[in-house]
């Protein structure tokens, strides 16, 4: 993935981030945690994915993100509360250039 490509990705996603919290984007950065340092509920989850979906143009599922982190967490099997830990804009990032990824592999 070109650097470039994921840098305009990242800025989108902090763009969404930034409108469905409502907070300054130059308060979020790809380390920031959804739950511990950007205080995010369930419902902004919700919202922010809603968001992602509409400008990317695919749907994904919860088990989706909790398979990429589990990777990312080097396959140990996350528990619930392993999840505010390890849940980051950096970790969404990947999981939408992934998305990304997967429907270009699947283009004609």
């Amino acid at each position: 993935m070109p650097a470039l490509h994921r840098q305009a990705v990242l800025d989108n996603l902090i763009d969404i981030v930034a409108r469905s919290l409502q907070i300054p984007a130059d308060a979020i950065s790809p380390e920031s945690r959804f739950f511990l340092d950007l205080e995010a509920e369930s419902i902004d989850i919700l919202d922010i994915r809603f968001a992602v979906e509409k400008t990317y143009g695919f749907k994904f599922r919860n088990e989706e993100i909790r398979t990429l982190l589990d990777e990312a967490a080097r396959n140990r099997g996350l528990t619930e509360k392993d999840i505010p830990e390890l849940f980051t804009v950096e970790s969404m990032l990947d999981f939408i250039l992934f998305k990304l990824s997967a429907s270009n592999d699947q283009s004609p």
